[in-house]
């Protein structure tokens, strides 16, 4: 309309008018259009000046159209849950008021002019009077379109507490000497009056969400590699959440080749190869526990892989240099006679890829071999230091596997790495040959893997029984479109683990093939092998900027996470009970009762690596040095806590 018109009926040459207009829209969120027409005695008339307006309205959008409170206690008002709110029109908002229904309050953070562009949050809290569902609705009061605007509100009353669930801590590991973390805590039957231990201790805790807490783990806490055990306490009835493992891990600056676990020394062995700056064409010890790096070894021509006797007295190493395989003896630390791995004529000299000692047999050794630039070409079968029989990838056998396993005492699979043939290839030793046999045809291909001994687990998530091949089951969430980077299957705590490029291990009840936890340590391309050292130590290597690996060590509560007090074992008896002074390592078997799984056999009080067979029964691998003298031993056996203890000694005669 018109407001105001200053063109009075005559208007004098070369003088101008003013008319001013205002738009009032007939409709909301609309355009309009118009004209202005002066009608006058000049030579073209009527004059038209074009009109258009748009009429635009506020918009409040928000992120959200509905609260869930889950399960709060009566009388006890829970975290508060917010949504996001926008204003996504070109005019200002003015909220006037934001309230709720029955049991439920709200929380306004927004401004009272809420300008374009602009986000603000609009929450409610839950304090059930009385036991049960209740409904409820919060109110958005503005001038914007749709007002009010509503969000629908729902919560359980409970009358008594009942017990939380930690389902992740993010993050879930720090390195050892870090400063003070923040960890995130999120579960489910968290409540306002909940608190937060760390190995029994509380700390301060923050419900900032709904099922969702933040704690500041303490730097005292992280001063060395080892596990601390988190939890979630709910006054009684409720009492405290399964624990939640946080990993104090170490990374020790190696540069290897590749790394193996002896267990009768406990010690890590590394191959350092040609390429390293440091300690170059050498092996060196690391200590799982400190990180200690061992005085370096010359061993040979650019080291790589390397395999491991059973009975801990010889470990093989690929010289690639020399394109051979030397073996070391862990006893006197000295290196024997190189063995050569001979070559393909069209392909070119054989390197080791992956070393497999027969179970029982230290002098007998299964090598992957790789053939120049060619890639996997093969298996060669080596005794007593020389190659005795091949199966390689050329007709008539056309055999190219990524790495063997034994799951018998001479019997083994190797993955397949030829092209559209999925599966794994068997093998078995007879004699001083090796022989093919029926092997295993994956569902979407088979990798590496790792055995328990009845179970084949590979990193497809695939799980196969070793005695014929049937695949009897796959692991969520792992397959050939994820695969992880490596799998160690523990018979001691009837789990299997599993390792991703990232560092994150997966714990997998070997049973139900069920995922049971796991945990996340920041790691760079580890290759396919984990450690496993002590009771609930493992390793694994991590690519450094060398293209060579060092090694993050750790501790996990995913090998036993006992939530019950353990009980005190009772150690009766050992096989043998007295050993000759001066031998080799050997396997001691101890008997009793109460044995659970992580109990640990003690040699004069020092901790042996120990293999939990039953509740009446462990095993644990003895070094050479332990009975170098004559003397007697006392053996006890250490359940973990909670709980647990100690048993009275056993004494093993040295003579």
């Amino acid at each position: 309309m018109i407001t105001e018109n200053r063109c009075k009926k005559t208007l004098a040459a070369g003088q101008s008018c003013l008319v001013k207009l205002r738009y009032t829209p007939p409709v909301a969120d609309g355009t309009d259009s118009g004209n202005l027409i002066f009608s006058d005695n000049a030579p073209i008339s009527p004059q038209t000046v074009s009109l258009q307006g748009y009429s635009a309205l506020p918009y409040l959008t928000l992120y959200g159209n509905a609260f869930n409170f889950g399960d709060q206690i009566v009388g006890i008002t829970s975290a508060p849950i917010f949504v996001q709110a926008l204003n996504q029109g070109y005019l200002p908002i003015h909220i006037s008021s934001v309230t709720a229904t029955t049991s439920f309050a709200a929380i306004n953070k927004c401004p009272p002019v809420l300008v374009p562009g602009s986000y603000c949050e609009i929450g409610a809290t839950f304090t059930p009077s009385v036991g049960g569902v209740t409904y409820g609705t919060l109110y958005i009061n503005d001038d914007a379109y749709g007002s009010p605007q509503t969000i629908s509100l729902q919560g359980n009353g409970l009358t008594t507490y009942p017990t939380p669930t930690i389902s992740l801590l993010e993050p879930s590991s720090a390195k050892s000497g870090s400063k003070p973390v923040q960890v995130w805590i999120y579960g489910s039957e968290f409540f306002p009056t909940s608190t937060v231990t760390v190995n029994g201790k509380a700390v301060p805790a923050k419900a900032l969400y709904q099922d969702f807490f933040q704690i500041t783990v303490p730097g005292s806490l992280l001063k060395k590699v080892g596990n601390l055990s988190i939890q979630v306490v709910n006054p009684s009835p409720g009492g405290a959440s399964a624990p939640a493992g946080f990993a104090v891990y170490n990374q020790a600056t190696v540069g290897a080749a590749d790394m193996i676990y002896e267990p009768f020394t406990q010690k890590i062995y590394a191959s350092i190869p040609a390429s390293s700056a440091t300690n170059p064409n050498s092996l060196v010890t690391v200590d799982p526990v400190t990180g200690t790096v061992g005085v370096p070894i010359p061993i040979g021509n650019d080291p790589g892989v390397m395999g491991l006797s059973s009975d801990g007295t010889t470990l093989y190493v690929g010289l690639n240099g020399d394109n051979s395989v030397v073996p070391f003896n862990l006893q006197t630390q000295t290196a024997g006679t190189e063995i050569p791995l001979g070559s393909d004529p069209q392909k070119g000299s054989f390197t080791a890829a992956n070393l497999q000692v027969q179970p029982g047999h230290p002098t007998t050794v299964v090598a992957t071999v790789n053939a120049g630039y060619n890639g996997a070409d093969g298996i060669e079968l080596i005794e007593n230091g020389k190659v005795v029989s091949d199966f390689l990838d050329e007709p008539p056998n056309n055999i190219a596997v990524g790495g063997t396993r034994f799951v018998g005492a001479g019997d083994f699979y190797g993955w397949s790495n030829i092209w559209n043939d999925w599966g794994l290839n068997q093998f078995v030793i007879r004699g001083s040959s090796l022989y093919e046999t029926t092997g295993i045809a994956g569902e979407y291909g088979i990798g590496p893997f790792d055995t328990d001994g009845t179970y084949l687990f590979d990193v497809d998530g695939q799980v196969f029984k070793a005695a014929d091949g049937t695949l009897v089951g796959t692991i969520s969430g792992i397959n050939n479109y994820s695969p992880e980077a490596g799998v160690l299957a523990d018979v001691s705590s009837g789990r299997t683990f599993f390792l991703d490029q990232y560092g994150t291990i997966l714990s997998v009840d070997s049973k139900t093939l069920q995922i049971v936890g796991s945990t996340s340590i920041a790691a760079n391309s580890p290759p396919s092998r984990l450690l496993h050292w002590g009771p609930d130590g493992v390793d694994f290597p991590t690519l450094n900027y060398t293209n060579t690996y060092d090694l993050i060590i750790s501790r996990s509560s995913l090998f036993f996470p006992s939530t019950t007090q353990n009980p005190l074992p009772v150690a009766v008896s050992t096989s043998p009970s007295a050993v000759a002074s001066g031998g080799s390592n050997f396997v001691l078997t101890v008997k009793g009762s109460e044995f659970v799984r992580g109990a640990v056999v003690n040699w004069n009080g020092a901790s042996r690596t120990t293999t939990w067979v039953s509740s009446t029964k462990l095993v644990a691998d003895i070094p050479w040095s332990d009975i170098s003298k004559p003397g007697t031993a006392q053996i006890t056996v250490v359940n973990p806590s909670p709980g647990g203890g100690q048993s009275g000694a056993v004494k093993l005669l040295i003579q």
